[in-house]
């Protein structure tokens, strides 16, 4: 199994999983696209292939033309450098990433304090999509969420009462799980339960038959998921054109 693989076809799985009513999904030379309007999310354009100077350009040139912001991720899985390239060609850096993965059968994984509620209805997904704000600073449609299929678990956590954060669980091929926006609302950090988030969701993962959970972790996620056995897989980083920003 290469776990590099799974999980970059996890993550463009799950972008490719939105509401297909008002998503669109184009296949360009050397590159794909996926947008949804009305929110920012996930509204990528992502290389299907080696990259080169010419397909950077291509890119910019797709991007420069769409109505709708597009942020571009590149993962570094090749022999080649292309950073100056992307900043030659008006990407700046808008973020970085680590792809990590986790046996589950090497973790131990206790009982934690926390509920975890999945999303089945409207209010669920509204306040689902809250959370998800406060935590991450952008937003996701919460008409998105309820056109996510069966394979896809959108997760709310909550602490006696009060609800803390939320999780994505999406299983994109037979025993891989990939976690996404697993978040806890700033008035809620520092209080363990991002460990305790992640817990839940391993045990979560762990009862549908996965062996392997992957992960993009920013840095400030990086520490508490090699603490909890993560291996680091690759490094990502996501461009946008400059003078943009664009989320995850």
């Amino acid at each position: 199994m290469n776990l590099i693989t799974s999980n970059i076809e996890n993550l463009i799985s799950l972008w490719r999983s939105t509401d297909p009513t008002r998503s669109t999904y184009s296949q360009g030379t050397g590159y794909n696209t996926q947008t949804v309007p009305d929110t920012q999310w996930p509204n990528k354009l992502w290389f299907t292939g080696e990259i080169s100077r010419e397909t950077i350009f291509s890119a910019r040139g797709h991007i420069s033309s769409s109505p709708i912001p597009l942020s571009v991720p590149y993962w570094h899985i090749y022999d080649t450098d292309l950073a100056q390239e992307f900043e030659t060609a008006g990407f700046d850096v808008a973020f970085e990433q680590t792809g990590m993965s986790l046996k589950l059968n090497a973790y131990s994984q206790p009982h934690t304090s926390l509920e975890i509620i999945k999303v089945t209805d409207q209010a669920s997904a509204g306040l689902w999509t809250s959370l998800f704000e406060q935590s991450f600073g952008y937003r996701l449609g919460g008409h998105l969420l309820l056109w996510l299929p069966d394979k896809t678990e959108l997760l709310l956590a909550s602490h006696k009462g009060v609800p803390v954060g939320t999780g994505i669980i999406h299983y994109s091929e037979e025993n891989i799980a990939g976690i996404h926006a697993m978040g806890i609302i700033p008035t809620m950090r520092r209080k363990g339960f991002a460990e305790e988030m992640m817990i839940a969701m391993l045990n979560r993962a762990d009862t549908q038959g996965t062996t392997t959970v992957t992960l993009q972790a920013s840095n400030m996620g990086l520490g508490l998921y090699l603490k909890m056995g993560f291996k680091e897989d690759f490094s990502m980083t996501t461009y946008v054109l400059s003078d943009s920003k664009q989320p995850q």
